[in-house]
C-alpha cells in the first residue's frame, strides 16, 4: 500500500484517521468511520517507526494552495528523523535551529 511512515501518515489522515500513541509501546487510532483493512496491516507493518516519529514534536499539515503536505518542527533531530521517514526536505519548516 505505502512505502515509508509519511506516507502511511499521510494516508490515515487522508482517511481523517487520528494516530497517536499511549505508553509504552501502543499505536493509537481514532476514526469517525471505517476504515480498510489493508491500512490496519500497513499500520502494523509500520507500528516501530511510527510510534518513534508521534512522540517527536512536529506538526503535518496538507496546503490547499502549495497543493502538498507540509512540516513544522522544532528541532534539527526532528528535521532528520522526518527526512528518514520519507518527508521530502524542502516540506519541512523549522521553528529555529
Amino acid at each position: 500500500m505505502t512505502a515509508t511512515p509519511i506516507a502511511v501518515l499521510k494516508k490515515a489522515a487522508d482517511l481523517d484517521l487520528k494516530l497517536g500513541f499511549k505508553p509504552p509501546d501502543t499505536l493509537t487510532v481514532e476514526a469517525a468511520k471505517r476504515w480498510p483493512k489493508e491500512l490496519a496491516e500497513t499500520l502494523q507493518d509500520h507500528k516501530p517507526r511510527l510510534l518513534a516519529l508521534l512522540r517527536l514534536p512536529f506538526c503535518m499539515v496538507f496546503s490547499q494552495i502549495l497543493g502538498e503536505t507540509i512540516f513544522f518542527c522544532e528541532d534539527k533531530h526532528t528535521k532528520t528523523a522526518l527526512v528518514e521517514a520519507g518527508a521530502d526536505e524542502w516540506s519541512i519548516a523549522p521553528k529555529s535551529f
